[in-house]
């Protein structure tokens, strides 16, 4: 008989539960609609801000006017071996 209590004691929970949330569902109103979409509205614009953010960044560090200061800086270690002695 043991099982049947479980079982019996968890249906009485998950009905507990069940009402609960449907009583949170109803105090809540009907701006929980609203504030949702708000919340949606502004992690977008934040989302579109960063990707911009990010393009930027990255076109200004591969940019034209950078290109020879790379090279330069990527031969610095070529030239320090040429100059060790061996």
């Amino acid at each position: 008989m043991q099982p049947l209590r479980v079982g019996r004691q968890l249906a009485i929970e998950f009905r507990t539960l069940a009402s609960v949330g449907q009583r949170l569902r109803w105090q809540s109103g009907a701006h929980s609609g609203t504030i949702a979409r708000w919340v949606t509205v502004a992690v977008t614009i934040y989302l579109l801000i960063l990707v911009a953010a990010f393009t930027g960044i990255v076109i200004w560090v591969f940019g034209r006017k950078r290109k020879s200061r790379f090279e330069a800086e990527a031969r610095i270690p070529l030239d320090e071996d040429k100059d060790s002695p061996s």
